[in-house]
């Protein structure tokens, strides 16, 4: 799997809070964190790429993506760049 998104991590898309209820090697499914605030949205890796590199995506990590950062940042450098998930 490429994406190593955890359901607590959360997905500022246009302004609106979302989290990663499915995930592929290719794309992931965005679902909005409060219900009923719309449709989810479904993006592949080149999508996401994009969104990244414009003003229309923030990603918060959750703690328990907090504490793993945190857990490889003490081991090194090279653990840390696995450890972080490909946003």
């Amino acid at each position: 799997m490429i994406f190593n998104y955890d359901p607590t991590d959360t997905f500022f898309i246009y302004g609106e809070a979302h989290w990663c209820s499915y995930q592929t090697d290719t794309l992931c499914i965005f679902e909005p964190k409060e219900k009923g605030a719309g449709p989810p949205k479904t993006f592949s890796r080149k999508e996401i790429g994009f969104l990244r590199g414009s003003n229309h995506w923030r990603y918060v990590p959750g703690p328990r993506t907090y504490e793993r950062l945190k857990k490889a940042a003490k081991s090194g450098s090279k653990d840390l760049q696995g450890a972080y998930p490909e946003d």
